[in-house]
């Protein structure tokens, strides 16, 4: 509501980020980093708009819908105390997991009322994933593993989580922005975005004789919120011309749009990171809706730390690799690695997914 009250054109259901800003010329200094070459634009948007609360915290999302069968199976429930919720059916399993949720609030400052509508500027939560483990355990078989091949082989620092709906923002509803022509009211603007795991897991594989015994699960991310000098539609345009690139090098070629991570009142940078662990153990052996045995999972988030160890502060700077190339969705690849040293390579089960792929479940890009 606050939102639709200063002119921005946003759906109903804002769960994930978003909003607003006069064109700023920038440069790329390096293939790794965005640089800026207009030492006056911090003080200028400064000017305009306040970050005055940014923060990441872990929580709950059991409220989410469950998507399973339709119902003529047999289905049971399990609720662990920590909140961990897991529905049981005859093939498969779904697992709700406790995720990070990051909020941010904006305030519109007098002197930017008229400024933030002249140019289309957008605000938004960009996140990438930087470390990914994703194993499924068939007992003596082997494990399935969901794999980042840019990750994995070091090819690649950040992969974008984007869902691809506005990349490079989180997800459909992470950037809007403000009106042209529109004069805004000073308003407080609150941003959110919560991310969940709900992937579905089956108890059997065909390249494995024994069950689904443990699922483990290791992933990193980053939060940044940011600033860029393009409207929503600009954006969207950005995207389709990304997709229509086939190749990672002419990906990587193709600079994306501006982008500013932004600083609250405080001075600290608006950056967060998150890990999120978990260890499943199931005995299939037992009746359905009583499978799962244990689980320990822990999910952390706070602020983000400075990159020591890289070339440039990749918190307060936003990684050029964090905005262009391949999303997590579509660069992940179910891999099945058997037990045994003396049976074949690795096998791929599901390939990645490249610009005009179809046919791939939302469960199964979601690492099920």
């Amino acid at each position: 509501h606050a939102l639709a009250a200063i002119g921005l054109r946003v759906a109903p259901s804002l769960n994930k980020a978003v909003a607003l800003t006069t064109v700023v010329r920038c440069k790329f200094g390096s293939a790794s980093v965005i640089q800026w070459d207009n030492p006056a634009f911090d003080k200028e948007l400064s000017s305009l708009v306040r970050v005055t609360d940014f923060s990441c915290t872990a929580a709950s999302n059991l409220s989410s819908k469950l998507e399973g069968d339709d119902g003529a199976e047999r289905r049971a429930e399990s609720k662990e105390p920590d909140g961990l919720r897991v529905v049981e059916s005859r093939d498969c399993l779904v697992y709700h997991s406790e995720a990070a949720q990051c909020t941010a609030s904006l305030e519109v400052l007098n002197s930017g009322l008229r400024e933030l509508t002249a140019a289309g500027w957008s605000f938004g939560l960009v996140q990438a994933c930087r470390q990914s483990r994703i194993e499924h355990r068939y007992g003596r078989s082997g494990s399935a593993h969901w794999v980042f091949p840019e990750l994995a082989s070091g090819a690649r620092r950040w992969l974008s989580d984007s869902d691809g709906t506005h990349f490079p923002f989180y997800g459909r509803y992470s950037v809007a922005g403000a009106a042209r022509g529109q004069r805004l009211p000073r308003q407080r603007i609150l941003l959110s975005l919560l991310d969940s795991f709900h992937p579905t897991v089956s108890w059997r594989l065909t390249c494995a004789k024994d069950s689904l015994c443990e699922i483990i699960r290791q992933q990193s991310f980053r939060i940044w919120l940011v600033a860029t000098p393009h409207s929503p539609r600009q954006i969207l345009e950005l995207q389709q011309k990304q997709q229509q690139q086939q190749q990672q090098e002419q990906q990587e070629q193709q600079k994306p749009t501006d982008f500013r991570v932004l600083t609250d009142s405080r001075g600290s940078v608006c950056a967060a990171d998150w890990q999120f662990e978990m260890l499943a153990k199931f005995d299939c052996a037992r009746p359905i809706g009583r499978r799962l045995v244990s689980v320990r999972r822990s999910v952390t988030a706070g602020p983000a730390a400075s990159d020591m160890d890289s070339r440039e502060d990749e918190a307060a700077n936003l990684p050029l690799q964090a905005v262009t190339g391949v999303t997590c969705n579509d660069a992940q690849q179910l891999v099945w690695r058997a037990a045994s040293k003396s049976s074949a390579a690795d096998v791929l089960l599901i390939p990645a997914r490249r610009p005009g792929d179809s046919g791939r479940t939302e469960d199964s890009r979601s690492g099920g």
